[in-house]
């Protein structure tokens, strides 16, 4: 089993965690302070529809060594 943590503001999370779950926004205010860098490997995008927005996508192509997966629900 993976070990992983929720990150939300105002809310604990496990900086030993393998996997960090959270929002978009989260990720891009509290990247810094999570010491989120270089060596992530892979960053798995949930409506990746909105990945073309300009600061999904910056945010996202930060992660240069990473592979990126977008992931969509279709009804």
């Amino acid at each position: 089993m993976l070990e992983h943590s929720q990150v939300a503001t105002g809310r604990g999370y496990d900086p030993e965690a393998n996997v960090f779950v959270c929002g978009i926004e989260t990720l891009r205010t509290c990247r810094a302070r999570l010491n989120i860098g270089d060596d992530i490997d892979l960053v798995i995008v949930d409506e990746a529809a909105h990945s073309c927005a300009a600061t999904w996508a910056e945010l996202i192509t930060s992660f240069e060594l990473a592979k990126i997966v977008g992931v969509h629900g279709v009804r």
